[in-house]
């Protein structure tokens, strides 16, 4: 079985902002607050740096589009 699309496909800045287009156009237009919570990647599948860059990237992608966001684990499978 092969990976789904989802994981098979590069996650960069410019896919994320995609990602969070339509849902942003959406809070815009009915006026409603998003937040984007546990976007963490656990630590037995990506090494610490690949973990960091995908907070900033999920976070600053948020940020471009007022979503609040929060990332509340701190020393268990997502942990820093």
């Amino acid at each position: 079985t092969s990976p789904p699309a989802e994981v098979s496909r590069r996650w960069d800045d410019e896919r994320i902002q995609a990602a969070f287009a339509p849902l942003a156009a959406w809070a815009v237009e009915y006026r409603k607050p998003i937040i984007v919570d546990e976007f963490g990647v656990l630590d037995r599948y990506a090494g610490l740096g690949d973990r960091s860059r995908w907070l900033r990237a999920v976070r600053m992608a948020a940020e471009r589009c007022c979503f609040g966001w929060t990332n509340w684990e701190f020393a268990e499978g997502f942990g820093f």
